[in-house]
C-alpha cells in the first residue's frame, strides 16, 4: 500500500468512466485493473487510465478472479448488475479485499445480512456507495440546518421525474428484471432521496409505506412511486418518484420546520427562515448556488481510504446501506408489488 489503496473497479458499463476516473483522482487511491465479462468496454477504460484488464487464466477461472489473485489490489469496486453485488462482496471479502459496492448492498434482506457478516469475519472493510454526503449542495443544507436556521424539522418532500429513455432498459435488460434489479425506482431513484434526507436532517429514516404502479410488465419493476415515511425524530416524509416523465428532469427535496424551509435541487439550495441571517433579511429566500456535482465520488473513495489506512470503520459502513434497504424493503412490502421476497425485516 506504498502507493496508496489499489482497487480492481468490477463493473465498466455505464457508470464505469466516473467510477475509473473518481478512483484515479482520489487521494491515497490508485486504479489497478478493470474487471467486466464485456471485455471491450474494460479495454476502452484500460485505454483510456492505462491499466490492466483482468481476464482468465493464470490459475483463474473469472475475471474477477484474476484481479482477486493480484497482490497489488487492496480492494474492490463492485459496480455490477444488482443480483451479483452480494455474491461479489462476499467473494473480495474471503481473498482478503476490501469494499466499496454500488448501492443497493444487495436485491434482498437475507444477502445483504450475509455480506455484512462476511466482511466481518475476514477483518475487511464494506461500505456502499452513497456518495451524496460529500455533494457541496448536500454539505451546505446539511450545515444551515444544523445552525438551526430552518428550526425543528416537521415535515419533508421530495420529487424524482425524469423520462427514462428506452435504452436504458434495452441495453441493461436486468434493470427490469424485478429479480435482478430489486424493483425499480425506489431501489434505484428514490433510495438516494433516503439517503440525502437522513444526512440533511440528521434523523434516521424508521418506517415507510408505499404504493407503485408497474413499467408496462405487471410482473416487471415499478415506474412510479408514492412514498410516505417517518424519521426517529419524529417528522415525517412524502416522496413522489416516476421513470416515464416528459420533459426537464425534476430532482429536489425540501425541508419544512419550525423556523423556515430549506430546498434542495441539482444545482442549488435555497433558503428562507424566520431567523435573521447574514445573506438577507428574516423571511427573504437566501439561494446558493453551485456546478453540477463531479467530485462527491471522489470525496467518497478518499474517506473510505483513509477510514482502511487507519483501521477505523468507513463512514458509510454496510450496516448503512441495509439501513436504507429495509426502508426500500417496506416501502414495496406495503405496495404488494414484490413478488420476490425481500426477507424479514425489524419491527
Amino acid at each position: 500500500m506504498n502507493d496508496g489503496l489499489g482497487f480492481a473497479l468490477i463493473g465498466c458499463g455505464d457508470i464505469g468512466g466516473l467510477n475509473a476516473r473518481s478512483i484515479a483522482e482520489a487521494e491515497g487511491a490508485r486504479l489497478v485493473r478493470l474487471v467486466d465479462t464485456n471485455l471491450d468496454s474494460a479495454r476502452v477504460l484500460a485505454e483510456r487510465f492505462d491499466v490492466a484488464v483482468s481476464t482468465p487464466g493464470r490459475g483463474a477461472t473469472s475475471p474477477m478472479e484474476d484481479a482477486l489473485n493480484d497482490a497489488n489490489v487492496d480492494a474492490v469496486f463492485i459496480a455490477t448488475p444488482h443480483d451479483l453485488h452480494a455474491s461479489m462482496v462476499a467473494l473480495a471479502a474471503r481473498a482478503g479485499k476490501h469494499v466499496i459496492v454500488e448501492k443497493p448492498i444487495a436485491t434482498n434482506i437475507r444477502d445483504a445480512e450475509a455480506a455484512i457478516a462476511t466482511c466481518d469475519e475476514c477483518g475487511v472493510s464494506l461500505s456502499v456507495c452513497h456518495p451524496r454526503r460529500y455533494e457541496e449542495k448536500i454539505v451546505r443544507a446539511r450545515a444551515l440546518v444544523e445552525d438551526g436556521l430552518v428550526g425543528r424539522v416537521l415535515v419533508t418532500v421530495s420529487k424524482f421525474l425524469k423520462n427514462k429513455a428506452p435504452d436504458y432498459w434495452s441495453k441493461a435488460p436486468w434493470r427490469s428484471d424485478r429479480a435482478r434489479s430489486g424493483g425499480g425506482v425506489v431501489i434505484m431513484n428514490l433510495v438516494h432521496h433516503f439517503d440525502a434526507l437522513q444526512v440533511i436532517t440528521g434523523q434516521r429514516l424508521v418506517e415507510a409505506v408505499g404504493l407503485t404502479n408497474p413499467l408496462v410488465d405487471p410482473a416487471g419493476v415499478e415506474e412510479a412511486a408514492a412514498v410516505a415515511a417517518r424519521f426517529d425524530g419524529g417528522a415525517v416524509a412524502a416522496l413522489a418518484a416516476c421513470t416515464t416523465v416528459p420533459g426537464k428532469k425534476v430532482f429536489e427535496d425540501e425541508i419544512y420546520g419550525e423556523k423556515g424551509r430549506l430546498v434542495v435541487e441539482k444545482r442549488s439550495v435555497r433558503l428562507q427562515t424566520n431567523d435573521s441571517y447574514v445573506s438577507g433579511r428574516p423571511g427573504q429566500w437566501t439561494v446558493f448556488e453551485f456546478k453540477e456535482d463531479s467530485t462527491s465520488k471522489r470525496g467518497f473513495i478518499e474517506s473510505f481510504v483513509e477510514s482502511v489506512l487507519a483501521s477505523k470503520p468507513p463512514p458509510v459502513p454496510g450496516s448503512y446501506g441495509l439501513d436504507l434497504l429495509r426502508i426500500v424493503s417496506q416501502v414495496y412490502d406495503h405496495s404488494g408489488t414484490n413478488p420476490i421476497a425481500l426477507g424479514e425485516r425489524e419491527p
